[in-house]
């Protein structure tokens, strides 16, 4: 923990310094094994596969929640690929990422299945059933969501100077009994 939080203060724009590839590298041997090694595309292991198809619906529930807010999914603010239609989903992503690697290591822990069929699909979602806290009060994912995305039209028109974000990601993981 020590090492990923020293990591994550020396990380630069652009990441120059590559902190933030040496801290992922830590980050998954320690979340799941030594061996385990992350694949965004054409992952044909379980893990990954599991993994990529909870961030796949966590982007269609922050998708969806910057469309009903009358927003852009492709504006971006960190990530502005021209070939990504959903950039400012991206960015909201990243806040929310815990929830399906605690999920999925919650998970691994009691064992599951090497098939990814629809089973599997089932118990992943249900990190969609999870308790996010935002300053100090506790919301479904959805609800967080909706609350992440209120709070950024607030910041926009100039009603708020801040997100309302679950920034203390690790606060959450310690504080759930089920991950100690």
């Amino acid at each position: 923990m020590l090492r990923l939080e020293r990591l994550a203060q020396e990380v630069q724009p652009a990441d120059k310094t590559k902190c933030e590839g040496q801290g992922a590298k830590h980050y998954w041997a320690n979340l799941f094994n030594g061996d385990f090694t992350r694949e965004k595309q054409g992952a044909e292991d379980a893990l990954n596969a599991r993994l990529n198809f909870g961030y796949a619906v966590l982007r269609a529930m922050v998708a969806r929640s910057l469309v009903l807010a009358g927003l852009n999914p492709a504006l971006g603010l960190g990530h502005c690929n021209m070939e990504n239609p959903f950039n400012l989903a991206d960015d909201f992503i990243e806040p929310y990422r815990f929830v399906v690697e605690r999920h999925i290591a919650i998970s691994e822990l009691t064992g599951f299945s090497t098939e990814f069929d629809s089973a599997a699909r089932k118990a992943v979602l249900g990190f969609v059933e999870c308790e996010i806290k935002l300053n100090g009060a506790g919301y479904r994912l959805p609800s967080a969501i909706n609350e992440s995305v209120a709070s950024y039209v607030r910041v926009l028109d100039g009603r708020a100077k801040a997100l309302n974000l679950p920034l203390d990601a690790l606060t959450d993981l310690n504080e759930d009994e089920s991950w100690a």
